[in-house]
């Protein structure tokens, strides 16, 4: 892949002007069960609103981890932001379970590293994961 076709793949997409983007991962170890989380939400602008990460003790699977990483920025989101919310996640099994209750929440799904992929989140997530004994 040439590299500025793979550069434009990984770039963060800002929403929409009024909107947020809550970018959400989850990183699972199968061996041990130990998971955690990470979430960061960003304005129009790119401007980080907020961002956290938490350990998960206990998954039993990657789709579990995912799904804990959404719940925990969809509880985050609604505490801090007032505005409609994009969801953006890797896993397919998850985000479209949970658009379209409640409030404005517009759910993307995005192949890992693909266009508009939570890297950033995903980057809290391994580094919780790896770093927990």
């Amino acid at each position: 892949m040439a590299r500025k076709e793979h550069d434009r793949k990984t770039k963060w997409e800002p929403p929409p002007a009024g909107w947020v983007k809550l970018n959400v991962d989850g990183s699972f170890v199968q061996q041990s069960g130990e998971s955690g989380v990470g979430v960061i939400a960003r304005d129009n602008e790119g401007h980080v609103i907020f961002s956290a990460w938490r350990a998960i003790f206990n998954c039993q699977d990657a789709a579990e981890a995912e799904a804990w990483a959404c719940l925990e920025g969809l509880r985050l989101a609604a505490q801090w932001i007032h505005e409609p919310v994009i969801v953006e996640s890797d896993c397919a099994r998850i985000v479209p379970s949970s658009a379209g209750r409640g409030r404005s929440i517009r759910a993307q799904l995005h192949p890992a590293g693909g266009q508009g992929s939570s890297a950033d989140a995903t980057s809290m997530a391994n580094s919780q994961g790896k770093t927990r004994v």
